[in-house]
């Protein structure tokens, strides 16, 4: 049997948990599974919904002081370790190929040195600049040290890993530099055509009706971390600058936030506070039905200052919303061409971040039609049979 039709994918979280990657682990996983494939899906958190399903449960927080905190961070990794070793020995039969959908976590570190070991083939995803890419994965401590602050290990499954694949050319960039002679393929992520899509008529107001949101206003929408990493607070203060001169508009925040950041979280809320009272809906739990509330928004905002390949942005395309993202290389070199599927701001400018939402409202025709350009564009590039095609690709390599 060919080795690319026993798949292992590897993940972070299931559900209730949420992060890009893992989101586009699963909704993998129930495609392979729709085509009658063998494929698993482990993972270290969540809830799983389906046999085929499994969580490890060997991801531990830690919370303690500084001084203590890589030697207990290092005790955890082991017991998860562990876990994830005993895991494996009882299902190693079921599966040839393990898949990692992000190469730096834990489960997926802990995988590609056990999957080695018993033989089986590893291709592992880098999914976030600055998280695991092979700048990120080979720096580090070194002896003890790196023993301790897990370098080491990273630096192994880096090493050990068949193919990776690279999602922007600004990842392919990092991996000429630091490891030239890794083998690694580009596949971006993929959108489900079949959820996200407009909705339009008198459905449009009925469903905006239902989410509560106005029926009379121009809905300006991020989706993803309200953290300092996706740049969340330009938007509020973006919004804040344009709404005094615009009355019609209403912004729409879905989290989930990072708890962790306590300071900027309270920064954020600020800002929130100073905005007209009915103009905004912020949340900060994690919505399974996003794409509900893309199907009637009108404008989509990422203002990231680091990303790999944004799954939002792409959702965002297909459900023909206007697309306004930072200029960082991860999105311009790849997914977004300046007024043609969408519009760039200078990363980190609220006040080119401002002018270009009050250009959208203003060129209201010309704005709907960069937003059908680009729906056409996420089907014809980014829908999951175009990609898995390319996933196809690679597994028959481990077959030559």
């Amino acid at each position: 049997m060919p080795i690319g039709t026993r798949i292992c994918l590897v993940t972070h979280c299931l559900p209730p948990y949420y992060g890009g990657a893992d989101i586009a682990a699963l909704r993998y996983y129930k495609f392979l599974k729709s085509t009658g494939m063998s494929v698993l899906i482990a993972s270290s958190m969540g809830t799983p919904s389906a046999s085929g399903e499994y969580v490890i449960n060997n991801y531990y927080k830690i919370n303690t002081k500084w001084d203590l905190y890589y030697l207990i961070k290092a005790f955890a990794f082991f017991l998860a370790f562990l876990k994830s070793l005993n895991w494996f020995i009882r299902h190693r039969n079921k599966f040839d190929l393990i898949h990692c959908f992000s190469a730096s976590t834990w489960i997926a570190i802990q995988f590609t040195i056990i999957g080695k070991f018993f033989g089986k083939k590893v291709i592992a995803e880098t999914c976030l600049i600055g998280s695991d890419d092979p700048k990120t994965m080979l720096n580090g401590d070194h002896g003890l040290s790196g023993f301790l602050k897990l370098s080491h290990f990273r630096r192994r499954a880096f090493e050990k890993t068949d193919i990776m694949i690279s999602k922007s050319k600004a990842i392919d960039e990092i991996y000429n530099e630091w490891s030239p002679g890794k083998k690694i393929k580009r596949i971006p992520y993929f959108v489900d055509t079949d959820l996200f899509g407009p909705v339009k008529g008198t459905k449009r107001v009925e469903l905006k009706k239902s989410l509560n949101l106005p029926t009379d206003r121009v809905i300006i929408m991020f989706a993803g971390g309200l953290n300092p990493r996706k740049g969340v607070d330009l938007l509020v203060k973006s919004f804040k600058n344009i709404n005094s001169e615009f009355k019609n508009l209403f912004l729409l925040l879905l989290g989930p936030d990072d708890k962790s950041d306590k300071i900027w979280n309270t920064a954020l809320q600020s800002s929130l506070d100073q905005l007209e009272p009915g103009s905004y809906y912020a949340t900060r739990d994690v919505r399974t039905n996003i794409h509900e509330y893309m199907s009637v928004a009108d404008i989509f905002v990422l203002p990231s200052f680091r990303e790999g390949f944004p799954i939002s942005n792409l959702e965002a395309m297909v459900s023909e919303l206007l697309l306004i993202s930072s200029d960082i290389p991860e999105i311009k070199e790849v997914q977004v061409s300046h007024f043609k599927n969408g519009l760039l701001f200078e990363t980190g400018s609220i006040s080119d971040l401002t002018e270009k939402i009050k250009w959208a409202i203003e060129n209201e025709r010309d704005a709907k039609l960069i937003a059908e350009n680009a729906r056409k564009l996420a089907i014809e590039k980014y829908s999951i049979d175009r990609i898995f095609e390319q996933y196809s690709d690679v597994y028959a390599e481990f077959d030559g």
